[in-house]
Formats: structure tokens, C-alpha cells, sequence
């Protein structure tokens, strides 16, 4: 065990999530809700039985946590098609699924921590509501022409580049051993250290989409 996790990273979280995921990406939306619900069902299961203490002390959790991750994306490709398969603009099922499993999962929390380290249930659940939640409001500003959006477009394009992007960029706030300058830093500086990093990331999208530069999968 000791030696799978030492070398697990982020790209094989993202790897062995997106394999499983390829095995029911093929079914229609509904069965394909219910085979990612069922996943993640089994995955708390398991973390309850056994697994907890390897996933707690795993980097990304490790690739019993990649089952987890991988309900989450079969159901967000479920979540996407459904949404697709409504007439344009139209948002009122989207806000519906989106409520109701974040409410699932924030009900779950009296009996599941919500904790990323865990790659819980109730964790999976009220992220994946409120990414759609977030989705739709945006869909909703989408549809009305908002020119603000537009700067966004080449981060949609480039989503996978950008995460891992992302996660190479935080160490520049993560790893200097100064808590003035990570965990306890003062309000303004948090605040400047946030725009300076959706800053770079921007530039990046841009330079990316401007040489029509895509990772996809």
C-alpha cells in the first residue's frame, strides 16, 4: 500500500476516475444518475468498513478515493445531458436536480462528515449541487448576452488545462514556511493573493485559446 500512494497524484486521481467513469458513459442520463449514485453508495461503504484511514492518510486520496470521484463525474454527465435535453434557456430542471442533491447531501451530514480528506458522500453530493447551481446561474446569464461572460469563454475551453494549472500555481501560496503569507494572513493580502491568481489563470486561458492550444478528453 504504501508503495501505490507514495506515487499517486493528482493526474492519477483524475486518470482512474475519468477510466471508471468510461464504463457507464455510454448509458442514457437517468440510468447513468443512478449508476453514479450507486457508486459513490458503494464507495461509503466501504470508507465506513475499511477504508478510512487509508484515504484520510492518502495524497488525493489515494485510488480507493478515485471511486468516489468517479460517481461525481458520471453524475455531472448525467446532470449536463439532462439539462441539454431541455429546450434552450430553460433551467427549471437544472435548478431542481441541483437543489435537490445538494439538499441530499447537506441532509447526509448528520451522519457523513462533509470532508474533502474523505472523499464523503455528503461532500461529493453538496459540491456537485452547488457546481450546478452555480452552472445555472451563469446558463441564465449566458442566455441574456452578458459581455462579461465572454471572457470566460476561453476558460471553458481549456477547463482540464486550468485545473492542472491551478494546482501547480497554489504552491506559490502554499509552500513558503511564513504564516503571514498562508494561514494567517491579513484580510487584504488574502484578497490580492486571490486576484492575482484568477489574474494568472486568466492570462493562461487567454494565451491557450489564442493558439488554439486544448486538453481534452
Amino acid at each position: 500500500m504504501r508503495r501505490v500512494t507514495a506515487s499517486w497524484g493528482l493526474l492519477e486521481a483524475l486518470g482512474a476516475a475519468g477510466l471508471i467513469a468510461l464504463l457507464f458513459i455510454r448509458l442514457p442520463p437517468w440510468p447513468r444518475l443512478a449508476a453514479g449514485a450507486g457508486l459513490l453508495a458503494v464507495y461509503q461503504v466501504l470508507l465506513d468498513g475499511f477504508w478510512l484511514d487509508r484515504v484520510v492518510a492518502a495524497i488525493h486520496n489515494g485510488p480507493w478515493g478515485a471511486l468516489s470521484w468517479a460517481s461525481m463525474l458520471v453524475m455531472g454527465t448525467a446532470i449536463a445531458d439532462l439539462h441539454h435535453g431541455e429546450r434552450p434557456c430553460s433551467r427549471t430542471a437544472l435548478v431542481l436536480y441541483a437543489a435537490l442533491i445538494a439538499g441530499a447531501g447537506a441532509a447526509m451530514t448528520v451522519v457523513i462528515p462533509a470532508a474533502k480528506t474523505r472523499a464523503s458522500a455528503s461532500y461529493v453530493l453538496l459540491t456537485l449541487g452547488m457546481s450546478a447551481l452555480v452552472f445555472a446561474v451563469v446558463d441564465w446569464a449566458a442566455c441574456r448576452g452578458w459581455p462579461v461572460l465572454r471572457g470566460l469563454e476561453p476558460w471553458g475551453r481549456n477547463a482540464l488545462s486550468l485545473y492542472l494549472v491551478h494546482g501547480a500555481a497554489l504552491g506559490v501560496f502554499a509552500l513558503p514556511p511564513a504564516p503571514w503569507w498562508y494561514h494567517a494572513a491579513p484580510l487584504w493580502l488574502t484578497g490580492l493573493q486571490v486576484a492575482v491568481f484568477v489574474a494568472a489563470l486568466h492570462a493562461a486561458a487567454r494565451f491557450l485559446d489564442r493558439r488554439r492550444w486544448y486538453l481534452v478528453l
